[in-house]
């Protein structure tokens, strides 16, 4: 029990860091250590979720305290609208999707983030200086893949966040952070609050 817990304290340091650091929720590390563990990918994915709210509310609010003015409350509602029905159909994929298929799906997924940071995917970006109307449907658009996301793999969507904000909608880095971590929060918790209702946590 001792080392059992021992783990779960290094995993918890370990994705907190991730999180605050990277303005991710930190589903990437959490979801591959408790798989480690013996979770199954459903309970994992869930319990994740749960964690990240939590997790991502103390990013949240230390980047908050550094400097409220790296944090866009606009693009944190925008982005949320699109959370929550992105979440819903996440939850509604992982109820169908055989645990086999998920987990499949999810290394993919970390294909595509290693690819991503080691620079060998990239993104050309595109003009949008200002939050105008022009830009809120693509805000909009980016909360749904990364809900749909954060439910389907656990992640609070950060990795899809900050890259989206840095790069299409030139966010400077430390402000692509902060909002992408308040932004988690509540994607987290609407994926947590799915996952709840089919007991996978």
């Amino acid at each position: 029990m001792q080392k059992r817990n021992l783990q779960f304290a290094i995993l918890g340091l370990a994705t907190g860091f991730a999180s605050s650091f990277l303005g991710i929720g930190g589903g990437v590390v959490l979801v591959p250590g408790l798989l480690g563990m013996g979770f199954d990918i459903k309970k994992a994915v869930g319990s994740s979720l749960a964690a990240i709210v939590l997790i991502s509310l103390v990013g949240a609010v230390t980047h908050f305290v550094v400097n409220p003015l790296n944090t866009n409350w606009i693009t944190v509602l925008i982005l949320l609208v699109g959370a929550v029905f992105g979440s819903k159909v996440g939850v509604s994929l992982v109820k169908r999707l055989h645990a086999r298929t998920l987990i499949v799906i999810f290394a993919l997924f970390l294909g595509f983030v290693a690819l991503k940071m080691i620079g060998l995917i990239s993104f050309g970006a595109i003009e949008a200086n200002s939050l105008g109307l022009q830009t809120s449907p693509l805000l909009v658009i980016v909360g749904l893949f990364a809900g749909l996301a954060s439910a389907l793999f656990g992640i609070g969507g950060g990795t899809i966040y900050v890259p989206m904000m840095n790069i299409f909608f030139e966010f400077p880095i430390h402000s692509a952070v902060a909002t992408s971590i308040t932004t988690i929060v509540g994607t987290a918790l609407f994926g947590a609050f799915f996952h709840k209702k089919l007991k996978n946590m």
